[in-house]
């Protein structure tokens, strides 16, 4: 940019050299017209190299062809020429600036703004449920806030959606009553699948609890899905139990033919602890540890079992251990109560 400024400046200094030689044209002198041929020539190749750069490259090319035809036109044509040549440039460059404000981008539509992504950050859950609570507020927007519901993980949204069951607003309680009937049915279908192909592997292996690989992942999966209705509170009363009972069944079938393994150990610790089956569940508890499931995982509900039985030193002891790890952040509150320390609110 630097360079091409200099030629411009250059070739405009030339030229109105030329210009001043020009006028001793009238008396006959050749040394004048010499004088003037050869600044003018120098000018007109000095606007032809300034003006270069500032051509699209389309038209640039080729380039000596187009610097050629420039420095000739404004050697043809006195004054005028090398005036025609800036002017061509501005003219040139005002039109490639439209051009490029009209064409560079494709004017498109605004689209659609999603409605689902929209009622997901319009409420938070901590403040849902004083919200779908509260009778005064517009019977349109408790909808709406309800709606969110289906996007919050069972476990929250089932015991919101319950209360809801009992509001005066009828369409209220049909949406909560619905809402609560897909989820069920989403788990139970699942369930009836699953049970299908342990009916299958019964029948292809003459046996009432087969233990080839397909059926064995199905137990596993009936055990996962029997859980989901009673953590999710989709089962309730006679049905809750039913459904810890099968999932207490499907483990100990599991168990049967992999009896140490951790997972399914701990998955019927937690069965038999909703089951209260309290004693059953803190050997299960113990012997989960023996088998190396991490003590995050199994501590937690070792001192809830402790604390349901009424054991509140063995509770104590299992809190002060858990907070010598720092590891589970979620449980401060509860650790900071039982250690007998205040509990500090992370700096935000």
């Amino acid at each position: 940019m630097l360079i091409s400024q200099k030629l411009g400046v250059l070739a405009l200094s030339l030229e109105t050299g030329a210009i001043a030689s020009g006028a001793a044209l009238f008396a006959n002198d050749s040394a004048s017209l010499l004088s003037y041929c050869l600044l003018h020539a120098g000018a007109s190749v000095c606007v032809s190299l300034f003006a270069i750069g500032f051509l699209p490259r389309k038209i640039a090319k080729p380039r000596i062809a187009v610097m050629a035809g420039m420095a000739l036109f404004s050697f043809s044509v006195p004054v005028l020429g090398f005036l025609s040549v800036f002017a061509g440039i501005h003219i040139i460059n005002l039109s490639r600036n439209k051009d490029s404000h009209q064409h560079n981008f494709n004017e498109v539509s605004i689209p659609d703004f999603d409605q689902h992504q929209q009622m997901r950050g319009t409420f938070r859950q901590s403040g849902i449920k004083s919200y779908l609570m509260n009778s005064k507020a517009p019977a349109s927007t408790r909808i709406s806030s309800l709606v969110t519901l289906q996007y919050a993980p069972g476990k929250v949204s089932s015991p919101l959606l319950r209360q809801v069951l009992g509001d005066a607003s009828e369409d209220l309680r049909l949406l909560a009553y619905g809402l609560l009937d897909n989820a069920e049915k989403r788990v139970s279908k699942s369930i009836d699948e699953e049970l299908k192909i342990i009916e299958e592997e019964k029948a292809a292996a003459g046996a009432e609890d087969p233990s080839t690989d397909r059926a064995l992942a199905a137990y596993s999966r009936v055990v996962d899905l029997f859980w989901e209705l009673v953590y999710q509170d989709l089962a309730q009363g006679d049905l809750k139990k039913h459904a810890l009972h099968e999932a207490e069944r499907y483990c100990q079938l599991l168990l049967r033919n992999d009896p140490d393994s951790g997972g399914i150990v701990m998955r019927l610790a937690r069965v038999q602890h909703a089951l209260q089956k309290t004693v059953e569940a803190e050997q299960l508890y113990l012997r989960a540890i023996e088998l190396k499931v991490p003590l995050t995982r199994v501590y937690p509900y070792l001192a809830e079992l402790y604390f349901d039985q009424g054991n509140l030193d063995k509770t104590q002891t299992i809190m002060n251990e858990i907070k010598a790890w720092d590891a589970l952040p979620k449980l401060n509150p509860l650790i900071s109560f039982w250690t007998k320390q205040p509990h500090v609110p992370p700096k935000i």
